[in-house]
């Protein structure tokens, strides 16, 4: 399967550690704002990967993800073609604690998501806890290059 990783930059970004660590080829690493997400994402093949693993930091969660459904940008809401229950539960099985979201974000996670949907609905945006809030990192990695 051709898998798409996407994280956001800056080496101590549990998001870029962890696509790092996942592929370090088939990746895009986003710019932390909306004229560079659109840069980094307009000449990418966006439509040709059967399935895009987008991964951002939420601050509030700790040794836990949530999966986001949907996204919603100027007016327009897209919602994932991914088999968000079956990722849950692979999630939940290999011991850490998935929860599924399907009220959009909002902010540049959501903007990077919507822009992804557009091309391709085959994509699942994962928020994961910043660093000093996961306990064994390396359970993250190997949960995500079992998909």
């Amino acid at each position: 399967m051709k898998i798409l990783y996407t994280g956001f930059k800056g080496k101590y970004n549990a998001s870029y550690q962890l696509v790092e660590a996942i592929s370090p080829n088939n990746k895009i690493l986003l710019t932390n704002s909306f004229k560079g997400i659109k840069r980094d994402l307009e000449n990418s093949p966006l439509e040709s990967y059967e399935l895009i693993l987008m991964f951002g930091i939420n601050k509030n969660l700790k040794d836990r993800i949530v999966i986001e459904v949907n996204s919603s940008y100027d007016g327009i809401s897209l919602s994932t073609n991914v088999n968000y229950k079956k990722l849950e539960l692979l999630i939940n099985k290999k011991g850490v604690n998935a929860d599924i979201n399907f009220k959009p974000t909002k902010y540049l996670c959501n903007y990077a998501y919507h822009n992804i949907l557009l091309k391709n609905k085959n994509a699942i945006f994962i928020h994961i806890p910043g660093f000093t809030k996961i306990k064994d990192f390396d359970k993250f990695v190997d949960i995500f290059k079992e998909i």
